[in-house]
């Protein structure tokens, strides 16, 4: 993954209006594959038209390439992003995420005037999130020279670098903020030396300071550039806490710096971060019961193995209903430290329910479904327990909720105790729930003790259902 500088459009300094820059970009991803290099793909926003300093009409930006023929590496592409538009940061834990990626990062704050805005992008190496910003501050121009009359020497243009140190390290901690453990990375023409103050505005302090790399090379290897004799830093890669641990290797390869003859005033930075594949983690659940009547509650239950040492506790577990109907009940809970959870529902149809535990900045994990059936409460009344064969038994009573059935089925009970039932009768539910079925036994009902139910069908959004047994005699 690189990110890149000084992208100009595609008419390069012709003050023509134009601001893409995708034929700039494709020359350079051809030209790389046609020296032998490999396949590359690229992001980036086109700025406005001279908005954002450098060469009037070049239009300059940052972009990233990355690997298109490398497996596990991909660019997470959401939403539209503008010249104008901030991405912001959105979700929390493993669920942390850009509004917009690529998008910029506060672009119409003052602090990037006349300067490049800092684009950011979420990248995921072996399913593993990785938050990357490409940067160009704004430059030294105008400054006085190091070892110039003027000592020590005025340095007017670091006021807006400082700005925008501010700027980008908000948006830092916004991550941070979201996800401890994010993997962050800012890397580009920070402008400033690696002991400057806009340098510690970036690194910052406490627990979520990052660590600028430059400063971690021996003395005489720190710079990335040369002017009137001075070797300086001006090109950095900062990585969040997270990646610290992770940094393989590190260098500045001294392609333009120790030479006359140069294609660029910066010499490129490698850093390769040995972030590895997530560990297998499984999450079981399941529940105490897979059936139940309306407003029973439900308990889930599970545990989770995230494939590490370390204690599972306080890891948040996420169970998500998914139902018939859009907009089911999302419960969270946290393991205690042996990785078991459990969470009460109360389902209000038919659910399916899936854990998820979205482990910090790994692959998120999901346990297979469990189904709970639930059925309406059904309760039934009888107008009496004695009857003549001819005369009218009424059973009237209530269904809830009011919307499970649009009938119900009144069903008479085997004679003296004999298995079986028979439906008889069936009744609409009114909106309220209510309902009322009526019957006449005929004469060929023999006389004897029966009993009498009122049961719903199954339906999409709920298990069949039963009232208590009324006791009928018919006489």
């Amino acid at each position: 993954m690189i990110t890149l500088e000084e992208v100009q459009d595609n008419d390069g300094a012709t003050d023509s209006g134009t601001v893409a820059a995708d034929r700039t970009l494709d020359e350079l991803v051809d030209a790389v594959e046609a020296a032998g290099g490999p396949t590359y793909d690229w992001r980036q926003i086109d700025p406005q038209d001279n908005s954002d300093g450098g060469e009037p009409g070049g239009n300059i930006r940052v972009a990233f390439l990355f690997r298109a023929d490398r497996a596990g590496l991909d660019f997470v592409d959401r939403g539209d992003g503008d010249a104008t538009t901030a991405t912001e940061v959105v979700g929390s834990g493993g669920d942390t995420r850009l509004s917009l990626s690529p998008g910029r990062v506060a672009p119409t704050s003052p602090a990037w005037s006349s300067s490049r805005k800092p684009l950011a992008g979420e990248f995921t190496w072996q399913g593993r999130s990785v938050f990357v910003v490409a940067n160009h501050f704004a430059s030294k121009g105008g400054d006085e020279p190091l070892f110039g009359r003027f000592q020590p020497p005025t340095r007017s243009s670091e006021d807006q670098r400082h700005l925008q140190a501010r700027v980008l390290r908000g948006f830092v901690d916004d991550v941070l903020g979201a996800d401890p453990q994010a993997r962050v990375v800012l890397a580009g023409d920070i402008n400033d030396f690696e002991f400057s103050e806009t340098t510690d505005i970036l690194v910052g302090d406490g627990a979520t300071a990052l660590t600028d790399l430059p400063r971690t090379l021996p003395q005489g290897e720190r710079y990335t550039y040369v002017f009137d004799g001075n070797s300086q830093v001006l090109d950095h890669i900062l990585v969040s806490p997270a990646l610290a641990a992770e940094v393989g290797d590190y260098d500045v390869v001294h392609t333009n710096a120790e030479f006359a003859e140069q294609v660029s005033d910066h010499d490129p930075q490698v850093a390769e971060l040995a972030v590895d594949a997530p560990e297998a983690t499984t999450l079981s659940l399941a529940a105490d019961r897979s059936a139940v009547t309306f407003r029973d509650e439900v308990t889930l239950s599970g545990v989770l193995d995230d494939g590490t040492d370390e204690s599972d506790g306080g890891r948040e577990i996420v169970v998500a209903a998914e139902t018939a109907e859009a907009g089911a009940d999302v419960a969270r809970t946290t393991t205690a430290p042996d990785g078991s959870y459990s969470v009460i529902v109360t389902p209000r149809e038919n659910t399916d329910y899936t854990a998820r535990y979205d482990g910090g900045a790994d692959l998120p994990n999901s346990s297979s479904p469990v189904e709970v059936e639930v059925s309406p409460v059904v309760r039934a009344f009888g107008s009496d327990e004695s009857v003549k064969r001819g005369e009218t038994v009424q059973v009237a009573g209530v269904v809830a909720p009011a919307n499970a059935v649009d009938q119900v089925v009144l069903q008479l009970g085997g004679r003296d105790g004999r298995p079986g039932w028979t439906t008889v009768a069936t009744a609409p539910v009114g909106v309220d729930g209510e309902y009322a079925a009526r019957w006449a036994p005929d004469r060929k009902q023999q006389k004897g003790s029966y009993l009498l139910r009122v049961v719903t069908d199954p339906t999409a959004r709920f298990a069949s259902g039963g009232s208590e047994e009324l006791p009928l005699r018919i006489r």
